[in-house]
């Protein structure tokens, strides 16, 4: 289990590439992240599920410490596994929950940056976690190692 707050390795990847993997809420307010073309704090876009007391999914972005994106009102479970998949071809991303695509973005601002899981308020489990480029590549694969408590 993934502890409230908590960001998880993030894999430096290739301008086209994709994260996939599930996970499932466990406990508290909020939701999972993916994280992807993260090259500072101040830079990078998200695929937030759970946001809002977990009635809200949301493609958004930070860029230059400012934040914005769209969401959709959808209401996420707890104990429930999500299937998660991030595609990216540089500057356009498309962000699928369930096999479901939820958005379809461009966003010349962001061509590279390192993919990443993040909690934000909740207490998550991860698991079958791939990054991969287009051509079915394994960039990484599996469970990363979790800070200490």
């Amino acid at each position: 289990v993934v502890k409230k707050g908590v960001r998880i390795r993030q894999v430096a990847c290739p301008r086209k590439s994709a994260m996939k993997f599930q996970a499932k809420l466990v406990s508290g307010k909020e939701g999972f992240v993916a994280l992807f073309h993260h090259t500072s704090a101040d830079n990078y876009c998200f695929f937030h599920v759970g946001e809002l007391g977990r009635k809200e999914i949301v493609s958004g972005f930070v860029y230059g410490g400012n934040e914005g994106g769209e969401s959709k009102t959808i209401p996420t479970e707890l104990g429930r596994w999500y299937d998660v998949l991030v595609k990216v071809r540089d500057v356009e991303y498309w962000c699928y929950l369930d096999g479901q695509e939820l958005f379809h973005k461009v966003d010349k601002r962001f061509t590279k940056g390192l993919m990443g899981l993040a909690t934000w308020d909740a207490n998550v489990r991860f698991r079958d976690i791939s990054v991969t480029t287009p051509e079915g590549k394994a960039l990484w694969k599996g469970l990363p190692d979790l800070p200490s408590e």
